[in-house]
């Protein structure tokens, strides 16, 4: 069983790289399809093989790793189903409109226009509402303090704040989008200390932003935004240079975790553990999760689509409809699941838990015709920084996609995705052809 699993996930793997590179080669280009065609690779095939692999009579799989070896052989037939529905509605709907909009390009003006109004809007609302919810706290340091113990779904954090100034974290993370828009934003305008100090002032802001919300994985993907463009200019090849840089990143995340405990509780306590193994663990929850459909489903049956609409209006303050993430949450962590920690759904889990296996097409036809149209947007643009800038963040927000694909992180935590977006594809218009 553990042979056949490793050959047939193996098999997945090559097709999906098989895949990136022949879209890679038509396209000319690393697209936000090749982003999300990676993560698929990475979480569905690469953790679990490196796993299994790596497991003997000494090291045995535990946490989101052991659903493994626990899976039945209809568990793990109901996986690769899933795989073959997701992946071939994802590039059918890829190639499709990728085709449709064959003569898609952005408009510069309204480019310019777009980006200049959101890099204003996220800068001042998202600024002014990260420092009104840091002094509400206490400031900045005791904001990152006491970050690690606010990721906890047990803490009440309305006891934790003055009034309700609590909710002012979901507008925060706008200061996040405006550290990206504002290296476009200084491309269009002449450059003055005005400008240079608000991107200063955005990127000091959005990382103690991502500090304080005790975000690992934001902290890296901050960083590889602006780390890939800079390769570029001395690599020929800087995406596998990222791959090899994510690698090392890896080893680190747990000097990271030690980091936001240690500004909590002044220990630096780095978790045991020897091997690849507890490394993995942090990485497992979507190969477990799709090989746990069936008892994840059966926490609250299908969902139905709607988590679509109130996913968008937990939004409004006040208003908290339960999510997609609560039964997933909940097969895992029992009714102790806000102590023990949440667990996300993957974009798989997430279309299974709306509408059974047409869900899982739905998720798949969605994701691949938003990337076509953004990515034949993207075609248009130049290769200066601030465009690579925009680039590599896209493809990195839709490799993040694949791993937390609920409606409620997507619109409470991807700011920087949806915003992005907007700014292409409004910026974009189909234009005739000359014979």
């Amino acid at each position: 069983m553990k042979t056949l699993v490793i050959i047939l996930l193996s098999i997945v793997a090559i097709i999906v790289f098989s895949t990136i590179l022949t879209v890679n080669r038509k396209r000319g280009d690393v697209l936000t399809i090749a982003g999300s065609l990676f993560a698929f690779s990475v979480y569905y095939c690469i953790v679990p093989i490196v796993a299994l692999l790596a497991m003997d009579g000494t090291n045995k799989l535990d946490g989101y790793l052991e659903s493994l070896i626990k899976a039945s052989g209809v568990d793990y037939a109901r996986m690769f189903f899933c795989f073959f529905l997701f992946l071939g509605s994802l590039l059918l709907s890829y190639n499709h409109y990728y085709k449709k909009n064959y003569n898609r390009v952005i408009v510069l003006r309204k480019f310019q226009k777009s980006i200049k109004f959101w890099t204003w809007f996220t800068f001042i609302v998202g600024g002014l509402s990260f420092i009104l919810y840091a002094y509400s706290f206490g400031g900045f340091v005791k904001l990152i303090a006491y970050a690690e113990m606010m990721r906890s779904f047990a803490v009440d954090k309305s006891t934790m704040f003055t009034g309700r100034s609590y909710i002012l974290v979901v507008p925060s993370r706008l200061i996040t989008v405006a550290a990206i828009l504002f290296f476009l934003y200084l491309k269009f305008v002449k450059k003055n200390k005005v400008t240079i100090a608000c991107l200063i002032i955005s990127l000091v802001l959005s990382f103690l932003f991502y500090l304080s919300n005790a975000g690992k994985t934001g902290v890296l993907t901050f960083g590889i935004c602006f780390i890939v463009p800079l390769l570029s200019y001395k690599f020929k090849h800087e995406w596998l240079m990222t791959i090899a840089l994510g690698v090392v990143g890896v080893g680190i995340i747990n000097y990271i975790d030690a980091l936001f405990v240690y500004l909590a509780t002044d220990e630096f306590v780095l978790e045991a553990g020897d091997g690849v193994l507890p490394t993995l663990k942090q990485f497992a929850y979507p190969i477990s999760n799709v090989l746990n459909l069936e008892g994840i489903s059966g926490v609250s049956g299908f969902r139905y689509g709607q988590d679509f609409i109130t996913g968008v209006l937990n939004l409004i303050p006040g208003v908290n409809f339960s999510t997609s993430t609560e039964p997933t949450s909940f097969f895992y962590g029992g009714d102790d699941w806000h102590t023990t920690g949440g667990t996300p759904n993957d974009i798989i889990t997430y279309g299974y838990l709306e509408f059974g296996y047409l869900g899982v097409i739905l998720m798949g036809c969605l994701l691949g015709s938003i990337c076509a149209v953004i990515d034949r947007c993207l075609k248009s643009l130049n290769d200066s920084f601030a465009e690579k800038t925009l680039k590599c963040s896209l493809i990195l927000l839709f490799f993040l996609v694949m791993i937390s694909a609920d409606t409620v992180s997507i619109v409470r935590e991807q700011f920087l995705l949806t915003v992005l977006s907007i700014c292409v594809i409004s910026s974009s218009r189909k234009i005739k052809l000359s014979r």
